[in-house]
């Protein structure tokens, strides 16, 4: 029995062949074994980025054809070797004979300079979507609910994350300075946390609700803190809400009691927040579909 051993990426790649067996393992999880009978076809496929060999067989067990693809980035481990062995046992399975479209169409296999471009686009899609997600959700939400304090915690479920809500700010205020550097340029925001209770509020009970203004100054913290009613939207969707860091900063300082999971409201002023979200994520996919369909012409004229 001979044993062939190849790595793509993390993924270890063993073949072993004999007189009677062929065993394929990629990866800890995907597993074949056939008989050398059993063999269909083989072919080599070749990109300046990586090497697949595929195999068919015909499994007399289960009655039905299926696929082998072994991937191996170039010249690694035994896979040029396998391709010999494979060549010099069994000539007439090989495909490389074939034109690539013919071959790959023989093996019922997608060509891989087609779909890689979309698997590409699909997946770098999909990460945005991930990233963007809680601003698309803010986004397409068009409902508004107004509320006291009171009855937003006796039903935090109103449809909608958009609220009016009324209730009464603490003088209990948190500055949050947050530094970006991109290509040598600088930008810095701010943030203000205000807590924000109900009438009944004494001394020691947990704070629940926690507001999020944009940079104040001094007399527009004064002014915010004489206001009772406050337009924005419920910050809770995966990572949003109010930073744990945050929450100590208001125990340590004033000596405040929160509950376990404290709601952040930014104070946005709009019946419709996020609006630029759709401009920048749409923007962005289109973007790249242009670039993905450059590449992929690119790599069809090869």
């Amino acid at each position: 029995m001979k044993e062939f051993n190849f790595t793509y990426y993390a993924a270890k790649n063993v073949v072993s062949i004999d007189d009677k067996t062929i065993k394929a393992k990629s990866g800890p999880f995907i597993k074949h074994e056939f008989s050398v009978k059993e063999l269909q076809h083989f072919y080599h496929f070749a990109t300046k980025d990586y090497h697949v060999v595929y195999m068919t067989y015909y499994s007399e067990r289960t009655g039905k054809t299926k696929k082998v693809q072994l991937y191996s980035q170039e010249n690694t481990g035994d896979f040029k070797n396998l391709l010999d062995e494979l060549a010099q046992l069994f000539p007439n399975k090989s495909l490389n004979h074939l034109p690539e479209a013919e071959a790959l169409k023989m093996l019922k296999v997608a060509n891989p300079k087609k779909w890689v471009p979309i698997a590409v686009f699909f997946l770098i899609s999909l990460c945005m979507t991930i990233f963007f997600y809680p601003m698309l959700m803010h986004y397409f939400d068009n409902g508004f609910a107004e509320v006291t304090i009171e009855d937003f915690l006796a039903n935090p479920n109103l449809g909608t994350r958009n609220l009016n809500i009324e209730g009464y700010l603490l003088d209990a205020g948190l500055e949050e300075t947050t530094t970006t550097t991109s290509k040598g340029s600088t930008t810095t925001t701010k943030s203000n946390f205000i807590p924000m209770v109900d009438s009944t509020w004494a001394e020691g009970d947990p704070i629940k609700v926690v507001l999020e203004f944009g940079e104040m100054t001094a007399s527009e913290y004064d002014e915010a803190l004489s206001q009772i009613q406050f337009t924005g939207v419920i910050r809770d969707i995966w990572w949003e809400g109010i930073d744990s860091d945050n929450i100590d900063f208001f125990k340590k300082e004033y000596n405040l009691v929160f509950d376990a999971n404290p709601i952040l409201i930014e104070v946005t002023n709009s019946r419709h927040n996020d609006g630029f979200v759709i401009w920048i994520w749409g923007g962005t996919l289109i973007f790249i579909l242009i670039i993905v369909v450059i590449v992929a012409i690119r790599m069809n004229k090869k």
